[in-house]
């Protein structure tokens, strides 16, 4: 096996053919996921339905086109979750010929453990999360005023909030890969790097070898 350096063009090239095919999977999964918008939507909008549903009350739609464009958004929303294999395995692709055999080793576990939180926060989020938040809103109904929650702000309200239940999941992850990765570093520092942070040119030198033969 030997190493070929290639100019920063081909790489550049690389980048945009694997984002065409990211793009591609996403609108394809999208569109199956039109199919069954209907049942996504209600299924992740479950809490709130049922906090409107003590008060005999449902999501209203105050605009023509908002049905449509809700459904649009849990299609495409659905889509990106379905194409997230191929996702990563095109992200994996293009990042793997500039790592360390080490390192590589270290992103298969990372991966692992990132997936298991990932889907643990989600699942947190929605089964104790929202139904919380909407109880809570949905308790503020009097004499003089009752609330009219529409399906494109519930949706708007929704979906944005996940990440940020999971946002201190993904810092714990990037502070543990970056742990491992400085103390794989320090225990080989023979591997052609020092064993420092790499600056953007050490980067560039070791990501412009690629594997050929």
């Amino acid at each position: 096996m030997d190493d070929e350096k290639l100019p920063l063009t081909h790489h550049l090239a690389e980048l945009r053919t694997r984002i065409v095919r990211i793009l591609l999977a996403w609108i394809i999964c999208a569109l199956l996921a039109w199919n069954f918008s209907e049942l996504i939507f209600g299924y992740l909008l479950d809490p709130a339905v049922a906090a409107l549903s003590s008060g005999e009350r449902t999501l209203q739609a105050i605009a023509p086109t908002e049905i449509f464009f809700t459904y649009l958004k849990c299609a495409a929303l659905a889509g990106f979750v379905l194409s997230l294999p191929v996702v990563f395995w095109q992200i994996w692709a293009f990042v793997a010929p500039g790592l360390y055999s080490s390192e590589r080793s270290a992103i298969v576990p990372f991966v692992l453990v990132s997936s298991l939180l990932f889907g643990g926060g989600a699942f947190f989020g929605y089964t104790m999360v929202f139904p919380l938040m909407f109880d809570f809103f949905s308790q503020f109904d009097n004499e003089f005023v009752e609330s009219a929650w529409t399906m494109r702000e519930v949706f708007n309200s929704d979906h944005p909030a996940l990440p940020g239940v999971r946002h201190r999941v993904r810092v714990t992850r990037a502070r543990l890969l970056s742990v491992d990765l400085g103390d794989r570093r320090r225990e080989n520092p023979a591997q052609g790097e020092p064993p420092t942070r790499c600056s953007a040119c050490s980067w560039q030198r070791r990501f412009s070898r690629r594997r050929i033969g």
